[in-house]
């Protein structure tokens, strides 16, 4: 498989016509975790979220962060990191840690309006690259995290929790812009 050369593009909001596209990209890249297409497709119709893609000139989808909020067990808000999805041409060319800082910087410009401080999300254990990735933006794996816990996807595969304060977020002028 010949890698493409990191995208020129810039990550940007999804629009509502591009919903189909993530949900059917999310689906073919978290399948080996199990059928996700309807918890996308329920993720994608959320208020609160941030949903970063890169696109470019209308070709296929290149990659996609989804964030959005759940309900800690004390009852706190908490951005969580529903998935990061790199189409298989494109990884390792940069473009998850472009999607997923968009994504950060969009709820951290955020985060005052929707009562949230922390980042929390699940990775499978043996996701070396994506663990990686997560750990070079700033997380750390948490055993201590509300949502942590022996948690297993619907393959069986391990997930391991880790999560992030919002503080050390790196802030983009645009998307506190576009937060608005």
């Amino acid at each position: 498989m010949q890698l493409h050369p990191a995208s020129p593009a810039t990550p940007r909001p999804m629009r509502p016509t591009e919903r189909a596209l993530v949900a059917d990209l999310g689906a073919e890249l978290f399948a080996r975790y199990g059928d996700y297409r309807k918890a996308i497709q329920a993720w994608l119709r959320q208020h609160r979220l941030s949903c970063q893609v890169l696109r470019e000139n209308g070709g296929p989808l290149q990659a996609f962060c989804l964030i959005g909020l759940i309900p800690s067990p004390d009852g706190r808000l908490l951005g969580y990191v529903y998935g990061v999805g790199v189409r298989a041409e494109f990884r390792g060319s940069g473009l998850g840690r472009k999607v997923l800082e968009a994504a950060l910087a969009e709820v951290t410009a955020r985060a005052a309006r929707w009562g949230i401080s922390e980042v929390v999300l699940e990775v499978a254990e043996h996701n070396h690259g994506a663990r990686c990735l997560f750990r070079s933006a700033g997380f750390s794996e948490d055993s201590n995290a509300p949502v942590a816990g022996e948690r297993r996807y619907p393959s069986g595969a391990r997930s391991i929790t880790m999560s992030r304060p919002l503080e050390h977020a790196q802030t983009d002028p645009a998307a506190r812009e576009r937060a608005s």
